[in-house]
């Protein structure tokens, strides 16, 4: 996962090239609750902006960045693992190595978590659905130990009308999980206070996700509900796709 640091690197980077100007890393660690980026001055600053991302911890963990496990040197193969958020991830961490090695030694190359599996090996079934495995397949039998850890297939209709965007966003921003952004925010002087949304695969609802990788032609049509100091916002998906909100939306880019 990505550092706080280079996150916070990443950000001011897009902000910067969205507005054109320089923009600072505010939260130098020199003191408390700092915000994190600002344009203009430490002592009177223009703009402050603090950085959130929405995330689910435990899908970043097991799939940011094409999750690869390299295994303790007990499997052979290279092997494929669809996992569903929500298991017990240290179990998983600490037994999938040992099963697919077993796997291995049974000359089981691929097991699926259905019925078919339930009725034929109710011991292998227990095990993945213990584990919270939908399906586990080798790609290469005399591979290097590597585990691709994917998730299971998410979707629906794809949101290309910003339908229910703002929606999220407001609860999002009024969560008590939040109360610390704002509070950071009403500490700066600045005359702009701006929050910066940074979305990631799990962290929102599907119909957010599939606007934001979408072909993004169409802004929301409500203005978001941002508490009362708060001047704007971001929501952005990745270094180049996303909108913002100043009185008014914008693409970035």
């Amino acid at each position: 996962m990505m550092s706080n640091m280079l996150k916070e690197e990443a950000h001011r980077r897009i902000v910067s090239y969205e507005l054109g100007c320089d923009v600072h890393i505010n939260d130098d660690s020199s003191g408390e609750s700092l915000y994190d980026l600002r344009v203009g001055s430490k002592h009177n600053p223009e703009i402050a902006i603090e950085c959130v991302g929405a995330v689910d911890e435990q899908t970043a963990k097991l799939f940011g960045s094409s999750k690869k496990w390299e295994c303790p040197p007990i499997i052979n193969g290279d092997w494929v693992v669809e996992v569903v958020p929500g298991g017990p991830l240290k179990r998983l961490y600490r037994e999938l190595a040992p099963l697919l090695s077993e796997l291995e030694e049974l000359a089981v190359w691929s097991a699926a978590h259905d019925v078919f599996l339930q009725h034929s090996n109710k011991y292998l079934w227990e095990k993945l659905d213990v584990l919270h495995i939908n399906f586990v397949r080798c790609s290469r039998k005399n591979g290097f130990g590597r585990v691709h850890i994917i998730p299971p297939p998410v979707g629906g209709t794809v949101n290309d009308t910003a339908d229910g965007v703002v929606e999220w966003l407001n609860e999002f921003v009024a969560a008590a999980a939040r109360s610390d952004v704002v509070y950071k925010l009403n500490k700066s002087q600045a005359p702009q206070k701006e929050i910066f949304v940074s979305v990631s695969f799990g962290g929102v609802p599907w119909s957010v996700y599939s606007y934001l990788t979408g072909d993004l032609d169409i802004l929301p049509a409500e203005n978001p509900e941002l508490p009362p100091s708060v001047t704007g916002v971001w929501i952005v998906l990745g270094p180049k796709k996303g909108i913002r909100w100043n009185n008014g939306w914008k693409f970035l880019g």
